[in-house]
């Protein structure tokens, strides 16, 4: 299924779904991510660069701690860390954007990492700390292989 731009507010999320970025030859307002997270209620979408893209949980109108959920985005395009969904497991392997020789995994602008870490730690914790962990959507650019 695929779904132009000018659908993306209304499309539903469909697994393996094609969201066609914008035409302004702007990858910022072109984003396809944005739009698609676009929600009621919510001030911001997520943004619209680096893998991890993260939504807070609003209420009255502000911004709290708490994530609602995240977009983590792939291009795909680097083959010495290939990401990898395994639908057959359930699992994505993703390598990030921390390719910094000698730089703390920690230590990154957007702190995917830091978000995969407590994820990965609430995981194994009570129910209430489980429920605490935001949902997560996984996109892959399809951008060369559709030319």
């Amino acid at each position: 299924m695929r779904f132009k731009y000018e659908e993306l507010e209304e499309a539903p999320l469909i697994v393996n779904a094609i969201y066609e970025g914008g035409t302004k030859g702007n990858p910022a307002a072109d984003d396809p991510l944005t739009k698609l997270f676009r929600l009621d209620g919510y001030i911001k979408s997520v943004g619209n660069r680096g893998g991890f893209r993260k939504s807070r949980k609003e209420s009255g109108g502000k911004v709290k701690d708490q994530l609602a959920y995240t977009v983590i985005f792939s291009t795909g395009k680097v083959d010495e860390w290939p990401d990898l969904l395994n639908e057959k497991k359930g699992t994505f392997t993703y390598y990030g954007d921390n390719k910094t020789p000698n730089n703390n995994h920690l230590d990154t602008k957007q702190r995917g990492n830091v978000l995969l870490k407590d994820v990965f730690e609430k995981a194994y914790k009570s129910k209430d700390e489980r429920r605490e962990i935001p949902p997560m959507f996984i996109f892959e650019s399809t951008v060369d292989r559709l030319h």
